[in-house]
């Protein structure tokens, strides 16, 4: 595959099309899916040590107890806790040596942030403080995490890419790195979700520009080459019904593995730019940030039924 660089060193290009092709693994157009649409409901600002609003980039984001969002901010290098039920940031949490890229919600109203070669645990308590728990180190360059009961799933990004499963001191369980007849999986990870029975991974490549999905034991389920820019440091996740949505350069879409379909919620005409995610399903909301912006949207999801 040829990959055209951009003023982005870490982009890589694909066509927009979503055209059916002989390949067994492309996106099909056809076939029920049970697709919500987005109405826009408001915004919570992102705020400063000074209590004023700031800029960020907003590279994860994880529901924490139903009532708390947790974003993980790459260029402030801090970490926020808002408020769902008031729409308020409660804290912007800083250490000097961290470098937020991705998080997830861990058991105990906890959260893990991935930090080049380490991953951070932080406790969200009842007033939504943020409070230091510990650090393991990991021995790649650390980008997408999810949770899958008490370990924890990561992937690392080019040039040694790959996805492992970790315990909660950073033992490695399980690679996840080469099918059953040795082909590498993946290009460049870059961020991952797991389904609400914990039996399938989903992982986003940002070179290949597929979804793949996983067992825990590494057999592969499906590849669904999305034919949409998928960035560097994508957002995947995955809903309590098992929905799989996914971030793109200038599109919110979701991806059926069952029919092997793309169905795009937000474009590149409701101004969409290296978005980053996450659902509530208590809520029925999505919560989006875009790149070098103050706030992060709210979305109700109202479901129908797209054939």
């Amino acid at each position: 595959m040829s990959l055209k660089m951009t003023e982005d060193p870490y982009s890589c290009m694909a066509s927009m099309s979503l055209k059916m092709t002989e390949d067994p693994y492309s996106c099909m157009a056809s076939g029920p899916t049970d697709a919500p649409t987005l109405k826009k409901l408001g915004e919570m600002e992102l705020l400063g040590t000074n209590g004023y609003g700031e800029f960020g980039f907003i590279s994860g984001m994880a529901v924490v107890g139903d009532r708390f969002l947790v974003a993980a901010d790459h260029e402030e290098k801090c970490v926020r806790c808002f408020d769902m039920d008031s729409w308020k940031q409660q804290v912007r949490w800083y250490e000097s040596e961290l470098l937020p890229r991705d998080i997830t919600t861990i058991p105990g109203n906890r959260v893990a942030v991935t930090s080049i070669y380490k991953v951070w645990f932080l406790r969200v308590t009842e007033k939504g403080d943020l409070l230091f728990e510990n650090k393991i180190n990991v021995k790649k360059i650390c980008d997408g995490i999810a949770s899958s009961g008490d370990n924890l799933i990561v992937c690392y990004e080019y040039p040694d890419p790959g996805v492992q499963i970790l315990d909660m001191k950073g033992n490695v369980i399980k690679e996840l790195e080469k099918d059953d007849d040795g082909e590498k999986l993946f290009e460049w990870p870059v961020s991952l979700a797991v389904s609400p029975d914990h039996s399938t991974i989903y992982i986003a490549d940002c070179i290949k520009n597929t979804v793949t999905s996983l067992t825990q034991d590494g057999r592969v389920l499906g590849v669904v080459d999305v034919k949409v820019y998928i960035i560097y440091r994508s957002g995947i996740t995955v809903d309590s019904a098992g929905r799989v949505y996914v971030c793109g350069y200038d599109t919110v879409f979701m991806v059926f593995h069952e029919t092997r379909t793309v169905i795009p919620l937000l474009e590149i005409k409701d101004r969409i730019k290296d978005p980053c995610m996450a659902v509530c399903d208590k809520t029925q909301r999505l919560y989006l940030s875009l790149r070098d912006r103050n706030v992060i949207q709210v979305f109700e999801m109202a479901k129908h039924t797209t054939s």
